[in-house]
């Protein structure tokens, strides 16, 4: 899949597309207005303002809708902390979101990106 240099939304557009292909939606809970589809894969997560690449987190998905990203972390990140999610499997391929949430879980963090 090629990016054609639109906006951070056509890039996550492009990865939900990729991810339809393979997965089935689960139910959407009352407090949520799109429906999360189940993605594993392994990315990277660097803070807005990083000097340099050593500050990428290796993380991994767990799931994807029309406006953010599911993640699971061993490092905490603060809510409303501005972050970039680069794909592993496609450099060059990122997108800007913001910390919704943070909850620690067995291993690490539970973290939900809101992608602008």
């Amino acid at each position: 899949m090629k990016f054609d240099g639109g906006t951070a939304w056509t890039m996550l557009d492009c990865w939900l597309r990729e991810v339809r292909e393979h997965s089935t939606p689960q139910k959407p809970l009352k407090q949520r207005d799109h429906a999360r589809l189940p993605w594993v894969m392994g990315i990277a997560v660097e803070p807005v303002g990083a000097r340099d690449d050593s500050e990428r987190i290796a993380c991994r998905t767990r799931d994807i809708t029309e406006s953010g990203i599911g993640i699971l972390s061993r490092r905490r990140f603060r809510t409303w902390d501005r972050v970039r999610i680069h794909r592993i499997d496609q450099p060059g391929e990122y997108v800007d979101g913001v910390v919704v949430h943070c909850t620690q879980t067995v291993g690490g963090f539970k973290i939900g990106l809101h992608v602008n």
